[in-house]
């Protein structure tokens, strides 16, 4: 991978993620059911939702809800 791209795509992810002191769990990007305990027990903020992500509460009630027909 030319040196460009690499430079390129890590000034976008540290505008992405914003401040990095704050306790955001970006997992929930990755696994719809991997991370839960991270924001639900551990208390980080869900990578997903608004302001940080593009999700609705809604939205993500239908995603997380949908894993029960995974199993």
């Amino acid at each position: 991978m030319p040196d460009w791209v690499i430079v390129e795509l890590s000034a976008r992810l540290i505008t992405e993620r914003g401040d990095s002191s704050e306790h955001v769990c970006y997992g929930t990007l990755l696994s719809r059911q991997q991370y839960l305990d991270d924001v639900y027990i551990d208390g980080y903020q869900d990578g997903r939702v608004e302001p940080v992500g593009q999700m609705t509460h809604e939205e993500i009630a239908i995603w997380t809800g949908a894993i029960k027909d995974d199993e």
